[in-house]
């Protein structure tokens, strides 16, 4: 995606479920509140370099897959192959 070298981004190989949460209102990523707030800080970085929210693309595939989820267009399990943050978070 946008990571080149940027050394301050957190390796996808060293991401645990739940650092990252979905706010469902404007669809943006965000660090997990519950974690700790180092952690949130290098999630935060993570996110701005990459830019999941600044991209408008990116945030309007997020709301389409949950709007079509809603409107059962989507399976949970579905969701759960091809787009496992978003089901992961409509879950939580």
């Amino acid at each position: 995606m946008y990571k080149g070298e940027h050394t301050e981004i957190l390796d996808a190989f060293n991401i645990q479920d739940g650092w990252f949460t979905l706010d469902f209102a404007n669809c943006f990523v965000k660090p997990n509140v519950m974690l700790p707030q180092d952690l949130q800080d290098a999630i935060g970085k993570t996110i701005t370099r990459p830019r999941p929210n600044s991209d408008d693309t990116l945030v309007q595939q997020r709301f389409d897959i949950v709007r079509d989820y809603s409107k059962n267009l989507y399976s949970m399990e579905l969701l759960d192959i091809r787009y496992p943050f978003i089901a992961a978070e409509l879950k939580r």
